[in-house]
């Protein structure tokens, strides 16, 4: 019997350099095989454009929680443009990483 998609899905993720109490949460979420193609298939990652960047994280994140914005602690459930620029290009990338390993399924989930 093979298992369907929970488009609903969702993962909690935080990058390794976060070691607060209150540690800021990227929630991503389950992407469409349509959002899949288009993101991953004959990318090779070296020749990845910021603008493919950005198209992961607004397509492969549903929220980001608990970030520190000019002082203010704050949730952001608007995945724009914007993100790609509020932190460390080195955070950007473990997440859209994230992001790649969690929709991509290993060999054997592919087997079920």
């Amino acid at each position: 019997m093979l298992t369907a998609i929970n488009l609903e899905e969702t993962k909690d993720f935080s990058v390794k350099g976060d070691d607060g109490e209150n540690k800021t949460v990227f929630v991503i979420k389950v992407l469409k095989n349509s959002d899949k193609y288009d993101l991953f298939m004959g990318c090779k990652p070296e020749s990845i454009s910021k603008k493919e960047l950005i198209g992961q994280l607004k397509l492969g994140l549903k929220e980001i929680l608990n970030v520190n914005v000019g002082g203010e602690v704050k949730n952001i459930t608007e995945i724009d443009d914007t993100i790609f620029d509020m932190f460390d290009l080195n955070i950007v990338l473990e997440v859209i990483d994230a992001i790649t390993n969690f929709n991509l399924p290993s060999e054997t989930e592919r087997k079920n």
